[in-house]
């Protein structure tokens, strides 16, 4: 393995353990590079793959020289939402609500595509995981809701990939 990795963040991970976990690798095809932003550059890009149809988990890698770690864990609703800016079956579009079109969205999307492009300039390919929540899953948990389930599935993976002190994950 070549370079120093002392100061790249993340957690080293490997794709048979998120394919354990239940994620499903999805490509980012960049489409604008350098994007100004708020917070600095950042890239418009399309999340290309098959999405769950459902609410769920989803995590940012960054990978170079076979080395994967995990950057950023999140929550949502639905899936559709973070990925493809929009629900399925004509559901309605929310840009805003999509890392992969930054321009108008909030503050915490916009500060990790940000991140993420600073990333690959750097050399690393970024990638987008998803984890569809199990209808379980969301009955196992304390409150028995879905976003119980999904607030508890979430800080159960920040705390394993230790992700509060990458500094990606705040809160």
């Amino acid at each position: 393995m070549d370079g120093d990795f002392s100061n790249v963040p993340g957690s080293i991970t490997t794709e048979e353990e998120l394919r354990t976990l239940g994620f499903v690798r999805l490509t980012l095809e960049i489409v604008e590079r350098d994007l100004p932003l708020q917070r600095g550059l950042g890239f418009s890009f399309n999340t290309v793959g098959d999405v769950p149809d459902s609410p769920g988990i989803y995590v940012f890698t960054i990978q170079r020289d076979g080395v994967l770690r995990v950057v950023y864990a999140g929550m949502t609703t639905h899936l559709w939402m973070v990925t493809k800016g929009r629900l399925p079956r004509s559901g309605g579009e929310r840009g805003g609500q999509r890392y992969g079109r930054p321009k108008y969205a909030g503050e915490t999307r916009q500060r990790i595509n940000v991140l993420l492009w600073e990333q690959c300039g750097q050399g690393f390919d970024a990638a987008h995981w998803v984890l569809p929540l199990t209808k379980d899953a969301a009955a196992s948990n304390e409150l028995g809701t879905i976003k119980g389930a999904l607030i508890a599935q979430e800080e159960l993976l920040i705390a394993h990939w230790k992700l509060r002190m990458v500094g990606w994950n705040r809160g």
